[in-house]
């Protein structure tokens, strides 16, 4: 058997959409390895016969669904156009209330370094949070 996942946070937003052969172990892996892991408040798992039926049906949720964590679907993708950046403000409202402040203090000029003491974290986790949510965000 093969699974596909599905994550979704406090308000029903799909924040990603995975296989495999053991979900939850999967699931578990999240948490040291995606910063989005504190926002997944209920997880869809669907059963499949083999791998090729799950990675068909993982590909479909992704394009369809357009979870908002997944490289292929996720705010990278959507949030440039022309390579110049725009604000996607469906993914500011998606955000978790911590990124919306993150993102309200950076459009505002605030340094990551001040950001980051704010919410007692570093400044790189800031910028991952910011650019989860908006895109790629410049250095300061």
């Amino acid at each position: 058997m093969h699974y596909l996942y599905r994550h979704f946070d406090v308000k029903g937003i799909l924040l990603y959409v995975g296989i495999s052969h053991h979900a939850v172990l999967r699931t578990a892996a999240h948490k040291n390895n995606s910063m989005w892991f504190p926002e997944i408040a209920r997880i869809e798992i669907t059963n499949y016969p083999s791998k090729e039926d799950a990675a068909r049906a993982e590909r479909a949720a992704i394009i369809e669904e357009k979870p908002i964590h997944n490289k292929k679907s996720g705010p990278r993708k959507t949030n440039r156009k022309g390579g110049d950046f725009k604000f996607n403000e469906r993914m500011h409202e998606q955000a978790s209330p911590r990124a919306q402040r993150i993102i309200a203090l950076r459009k505002a000029g605030a340094e990551w370094l001040v950001i980051a003491g704010q919410f007692r974290i570093s400044p790189s986790r800031a910028q991952q949070l910011y650019d989860a949510h908006v895109g790629d965000a410049p250095a300061k």
